[in-house]
């Protein structure tokens, strides 16, 4: 038979060998994502080292999460806009450059689990949220057992 040898031939029933698989693996990616949702946690910190410290222990404590570092408050407040692919956790400095951490948990989405941080001992700033917004306060850790204690609260809030 001509059409099994000719190179033409063969290369148009390789391009679809290849385009069967692809669309099976996207099959399988999206039945994949659908059993299993990733879940996304939001750190909206100005001090990269220490948003990187977090991170680093979120994704020790909790492998399946998607983990994003935002370092201002003007992204932070982008991230979490109703279009935006929203996180399951936002965890927020009270005090970026630019604004205030419970002017954004203010303005989130009611879905997202709010935890504000801030070195200094002011859980007073829970007042400041709005009506109907809910946050909880978690001072900045100094110890890895208090960024641990971080980890079990963002677990339990991504359920």
């Amino acid at each position: 038979m001509i059409a099994d040898t000719d190179p033409a031939h063969a290369a148009i029933e390789a391009a679809r060998s290849l385009r069967e698989a692809v669309q099976e693996t996207r099959r399988r990616a999206e039945a994949f994502v659908q059993a299993k949702p990733m879940r996304r946690v939001l750190i909206v910190e100005d001090d990269a080292v220490y948003a990187s410290i977090i991170a680093d222990v979120l994704r020790q404590e909790i492998s399946d999460a998607d983990i994003e570092i935002l370092g201002d408050y003007r992204a932070a407040r982008a991230a979490l806009a109703d279009d935006a692919p929203l996180p399951g956790v936002a965890i927020i400095d009270c005090h970026l450059a630019g604004g205030y951490g419970w002017t954004i948990a203010n303005d989130a989405p009611r879905n997202v689990a709010i935890i504000l941080m801030s070195a200094a001992v002011e859980p007073h700033m829970l007042e400041r949220l709005a009506d109907g917004v809910h946050a909880e306060w978690w001072e900045k850790a100094s110890s890895i057992d208090g960024l641990d204690e971080l980890a079990a609260l963002v677990r339990e809030r991504l359920g």
